[in-house]
């Protein structure tokens, strides 16, 4: 349910699907999830040329997870990691049972980070968006460009050098 409110949250839609960012289920060789051991991501969506929203930013030891299959990781800095595709994690959790554990702890640690995210889209000020950013994330305010920064945050770029301020 998080995966498919997200996108529409951050695109101003009433619905959780959209004609344009409806699409195949992921394959199963697509990577779905990145665990990032050094370096910084953010989750891009390409809404249509030239437009596109910045809805995730990931850290050193979380796994970036991708909310929507037409979204894209990309790194802020060197980053080092694993990908993970569907198959991969199938695989994994059928040859070695006891790591169920660790991905429903890797699943609660990403629904919390989208839940939060919602929250903060839904019931926050620009204000204390920035703000908040800058007390989770502050490395996000300094790795992303202006205009990944003001998208994540629902701002216009002029407004977040008033806040920088």
């Amino acid at each position: 349910m998080l995966r498919s409110t997200l996108p529409a949250t951050l695109l101003g839609l009433s619905g959780s699907t959209h004609p344009k960012l409806a699409g195949p289920a992921l394959k199963p060789t697509t990577p779905t999830a990145f665990f990032i051991e050094k370096g910084h991501v953010m989750e891009v969506l390409n809404v249509s040329p030239g437009k596109r929203v910045v809805a995730l930013f990931f850290g050193p030891e979380e796994f970036a997870v991708r909310c929507h299959p037409f979204s894209e990781l990309q790194a802020l800095d060197k980053l080092k990691g694993n990908p993970f595709t569907y198959s991969m994690i199938l695989r994994t959790l059928r040859k070695f049972p006891e790591s169920h554990v660790h991905y429903r702890e890797m699943r609660r640690r990403y629904h919390e980070k989208v839940a939060a995210r919602l929250h903060s889209l839904q019931t926050m000020t620009d204000q204390q968006r920035y703000e908040q950013l800058a007390v989770t994330q502050p490395w996000a305010l300094k790795l992303a460009d202006p205009e990944d920064i003001a998208s994540y945050l629902g701002i216009s770029v002029g407004m977040l050098r008033e806040f920088r301020k």
